[in-house]
C-alpha cells in the first residue's frame, strides 16, 4: 500500500471518530438539559399539589398519596447532585418547607440553570437543620 494512503486513512479515521464523539457528547448534554428541565417541572408540579396540604390539617398524612412522587423526584435530584431534605421533613408542622423548596429549586431547573438550582437547594439546608433542632 502507498504510504500516503495509510496517513490519509489514519487522518480520516481520526476526523470521523472526533466528529462522532462530539455529536454524542452534544446529544448527551441536550438529554441531560431536558432531564433537568423535566425534573424542574416535576418539582413545581409537586409544589402546587403540596400547597393544598399546607392549608389542610393533618400533615404529613394528608400528603400520603404524594409520598411516592416526592421520593421519586428527590432520588432524581440526588442523582444530579442537588441537596435534598431527608425524612425528617415529614416531622415538620406542615408542608410549607417542602412546598417552597420544590417551587424555588424547580423554577431554576425549569429555566435551565442547574448550577443556580444546586446553590438554591443547598441554601435550604440551614432552615431544615434549624427547624429539626426545634423538634423533639
Amino acid at each position: 500500500a502507498l504510504p500516503w494512503f495509510k496517513i490519509a486513512l489514519v487522518f480520516m479515521t481520526g476526523v470521523i471518530v472526533g466528529v462522532s464523539l462530539e455529536t454524542s457528547a452534544k446529544r448527551a448534554g441536550e438529554r441531560r438539559a431536558f432531564e433537568l428541565r423535566s425534573l424542574g417541572y416535576k418539582f413545581r408540579s409537586l409544589s402546587d399539589r403540596l400547597k393544598v396540604c399546607t392549608t389542610a390539617p393533618g400533615w404529613p398524612d394528608n400528603a400520603r398519596d404524594l409520598r411516592p412522587a416526592i421520593l421519586s423526584v428527590l432520588a432524581s435530584a440526588r442523582k444530579y447532585g442537588l441537596w435534598i431534605p431527608g425524612e425528617r421533613v415529614y416531622e415538620l408542622p406542615d408542608a410549607s418547607f417542602l412546598c417552597e423548596y420544590f417551587s424555588s429549586v424547580g423554577k431554576l431547573l425549569d429555566d435551565g440553570q442547574p448550577d443556580e438550582a444546586r446553590r438554591e437547594a443547598l441554601s435550604w439546608k440551614p432552615f431544615l437543620d434549624r427547624a429539626n433542632s426545634k423538634l423533639p
